[in-house]
């Protein structure tokens, strides 16, 4: 049996825009084929509520009751159920997701800000996080461009030669036992200086310190390096203190013998 096709033309608005309503065999109950024109101000409604309208210039609009506070606002979208913004002259903006709120100009709000669950994902169909990305995120960030912030405040950035630029920064560590106050703990075993320059002469660096290899190969972790650099800094104040001690003994005993030559 052949497919029937049933036209039916007819007026939309009083600016004579014709539309084709076209029944068909398919999955479709009603198809529409041709333009649509809704005059400003106006909607589709279901149960009087408005799922698509228009609205003052270049306002996309997608969803029951959204863009209801937009009076003088331009080029705007939202789409979701109560998206809107939250004065009436928004402009260059978009608001996506339920109740999703934009409050300022040229801006892009995913969500309900007052709802605490949402998560986006891109890549993943299951976010765990407010922001959750499966593969490679590229930022580009260059010199005198804005740089990463966290709660306004600046913390990374790149200089023209993509050196990371760290503005502040805390390194923490999780027990007293990885800093290196243990030097002056009257149990440490302090290596005798001669063996700390033989072992040097021998590896060129000094003991329990990585070599310039190792940091090429492997890399560092902060938190053991700083650990270990305060430790020989530790370390050679006791050499230090030890020396002078030792040269403070060697000044009484000359002292001596020179006041025991002179009486003779």
């Amino acid at each position: 049996m052949k497919n029937i096709i049933v036209l039916t033309l007819f007026i939309l608005s009083v600016t004579n825009t014709m539309a084709q309503i076209i029944e068909t065999p398919a999955n479709s109950i009603l198809a529409v084929k041709s333009g649509i024109t809704i005059p400003d101000t106006s909607s589709y409604r279901i149960n009087g509520s408005s799922i698509l309208k228009t609205k003052n210039t270049s306002n996309v609009i997608l969803g029951f009751n959204a863009a209801n506070t937009i009076i003088t606002g331009q080029n705007n979208v939202f789409l979701g159920s109560n998206s809107n913004g939250t004065t009436s002259a928004i402009s260059n903006s978009v608001a996506v997701g339920v109740n999703a709120k934009v409050a300022i100009n040229n801006a892009i709000v995913l969500g309900d800000t007052a709802n605490t669950n949402i998560k986006v994902g891109i890549g993943t169909a299951a976010p765990r996080y407010p922001l959750d990305v499966k593969g490679v995120v590229n930022m580009r960030i260059g010199l005198n461009s804005p740089s990463l912030k966290i709660n306004d405040r600046e913390f990374l950035a790149l200089d023209a030669d993509g050196s990371f630029l760290l503005s502040d920064f805390r390194i923490k560590y999780n027990h007293e036992r990885e800093w290196s106050d243990k030097v002056f703990e009257s149990n440490y075993q302090l290596m005798p200086i001669g063996e700390v320059m033989n072992f040097a002469r021998v590896h060129k660096r000094l003991p329990n310190v990585p070599s310039a290899k190792e940091v090429v190969e492997k890399g560092v972790e902060m938190n053991t390096i700083i650990a270990k650099l305060l430790e020989k800094v530790e370390e050679l104040t006791i050499y230090t203190a030890n020396q002078a001690e030792e040269i403070s003994l060697l000044k009484g005993k000359l002292a001596a013998l020179e006041d025991k030559s002179n009486k003779k």
